[in-house]
């Protein structure tokens, strides 16, 4: 993306990569599809910036693309994704609290995959 001070293959390919922690395996992140980046659109929204966010603050959003699950479908759905961002290091849980926080990576990646999700080749010609 022009404008931008490292690529975004630097940034993108090492979360689009699966990644192991201890005997587990983490699928890879695909930062520009339409699930992942819902979800990155939604974790960045600026009232999460101070306070942070839970799975239930995530979930109205969750509904919404997924209507036809159950509540409970839905919740384990966020947990899944939570988990696998907290993998990738894109968001941290608060210790003792049902929380999370944004890493800067997690900062920088997810606003590079919404920016190239949202770009426009036109831009270049300009």
């Amino acid at each position: 993306v022009v404008g931008l001070t490292m690529p975004s293959h630097r940034l993108l390919d090492p979360v689009s990569r699966p990644v192991v922690i201890g005997d587990r395996r983490y699928r890879r992140l695909e930062p520009i599809a339409p699930n992942d980046c819902s979800l990155f659109a939604e974790i960045l929204r600026g009232e999460y910036a101070i306070d942070g966010f839970r799975n239930r603050d995530l979930f109205e959003h969750a509904r919404e693309r997924h209507p036809k699950l159950t509540p409970r479908a839905v919740s384990a759905w966020i947990t899944r994704r939570l988990r696998l961002s907290r993998a990738h290091g894109l968001i941290f849980k608060v210790p003792n609290r049902s929380l999370y926080r944004i890493t800067e990576k997690g900062r920088t990646v997810m606003t590079r995959a919404l920016e190239l999700r949202e770009y426009s080749g036109v831009k270049l010609a300009a």
